[in-house]
């Protein structure tokens, strides 16, 4: 299957595209969805960025201000002003007709018209998906020629939006218009320049600069990727094995000789501090562990578990579950059986299970008939019931 056309990426196959474009060059895919329909509207997207939660920002481009004088002449360096949402249902009625963007991030973990976008993608390990960000913008709107440290798939859906693209990825920290919340470069050459319209795809590999103007108002859908740093990985497993540590394990040293220099750290001393951090990152299996609830770690499930007695029915009745939205779900193999983690938790499976494992992680929709099997297992069940409990599973 790797090797046959894959629908979304003009004639390449899944696997070509990964030898040829993947963090390596820019694709662009005319019509990668024909017959394009917006799963969103603007006013809805204006909706979700009202929400409590909302991880929303309006960007626009406003006058600048020398002293008392306002600078409009053409030609001007724009100025970026950002405001952070969630936003007051007023906000969008004062804004200008033209020049601003309205972005908001995790639109998939509401709109399953959105989260189905990532159906397409599922050619990547799912790990590495972080979200679909919608953006909204007006005539003219844009947030500035600037780069992404990860990979991102731009769907553009209603309208047209311009965009330019620099010659490869940026090397090292890039030069930035000073004294913005927002990250415009400073020097931005581009190297290709495209028109996209509804139902047209760009990959961007991280760090190639680019630059999105609106053409009229429209909608874009930016499907973008998980890549953490090394900094992430190591204060995040640091900071889990510091707080699994025992609080009143310390130091001793019993049958202490007198000190010949004090100024001297001791060779017992220094084998003791090695063996503290050896013993914590050290252990092959708690690092795995721990990377595994790392990367399921998300939005906690929303509404309240089912019980796992009503789901049961509910597939017996031939009706299928789904995977709660914003969920993450992964397995890893293990020399005792796979770990599934889910929602941040892991959970050891003996060797049996392992379809199972995959099943649950490989898709976010489990028809009745695929479960069916595990239904009375007498340790597929527990497994199962504990992710019912968990808010992972839910009725679709």
């Amino acid at each position: 299957m790797a090797r046959a056309p894959h629908p979304r990426l003009g004639g390449l196959s899944a696997r070509a595209f990964l030898r040829d474009h993947w963090q390596r060059r820019p694709l662009l895919v005319r019509g990668a969805f024909p017959d394009w329909r917006d799963p969103i509207s603007p006013d809805e997207l204006a909706g979700l960025a009202t929400e409590p939660d909302a991880h929303a920002r309006i960007v626009r481009q406003v006058a600048r201000q020398v002293g008392r004088q306002v600078v409009r002449q053409t030609g001007a360096p724009p100025h970026w002003r950002v405001d952070h949402g969630p936003f007051e249902a007023d906000a969008f009625a004062a804004l200008p007709e033209d020049r601003w963007t309205l972005l908001v991030r995790h639109v998939d973990l509401y709109v399953s018209g959105v989260a189905a976008l990532l159906a397409d993608f599922r050619f990547l390990p799912a790990w590495r998906v972080d979200d679909v960000m919608v953006s909204y913008a007006a005539p003219g709107g844009t947030v500035g020629p600037h780069l992404d440290s990860y990979d991102v798939f731009l769907i553009q859906g209603l309208g047209r939006r311009r965009w330019q693209v620099g010659a490869g990825p940026v090397a090292g920290p890039p030069a930035l218009v000073p004294g913005l919340d927002l990250q415009v470069l400073a020097d931005f050459r581009p190297a290709e320049e495209w028109l996209l319209e509804p139902g047209d795809l760009l990959y961007l590999p991280p760090r190639v600069p680019h630059h999105g103007v609106a053409e009229g108002a429209c909608l874009t859908y930016s499907v973008g990727f998980r890549a953490p740093t090394r900094q992430e990985v190591l204060a995040g497993f640091l900071e889990a094995a510091v707080a699994a540590a025992d609080p009143e394990d310390r130091y001793a040293d019993p049958g202490l000789a007198p000190a010949g220099s004090p100024g001297r750290i001791a060779p017992d001393t220094l084998a003791w501090a090695r063996r503290v951090v050896r013993e914590a990152c050290g252990d092959r299996a708690a690092i795995d562990r721990w990377f595994g609830r790392h990367l399921t770690e998300g939005p906690e499930p929303e509404g309240h578990p089912t019980p796992w007695k009503a789901l049961h029915a509910h597939l017996a009745r031939g009706r299928p579950l789904c995977r709660t939205a914003g969920c993450r779900a992964a397995y890893m193999d293990g020399p005792g059986g796979p770990t599934l983690f889910a929602a941040g938790e892991a959970y050891p499976l003996p060797p049996r299970l392992a379809p199972l494992a995959r099943l649950l992680c490989d898709a976010d929709r489990f028809p009745a008939a695929d479960l069916a099997p595990w239904l009375d297992d007498p340790e597929a069940a527990p497994l199962l019931s504990a992710l019912a409990a968990r808010g992972v599973l839910a009725r679709e």
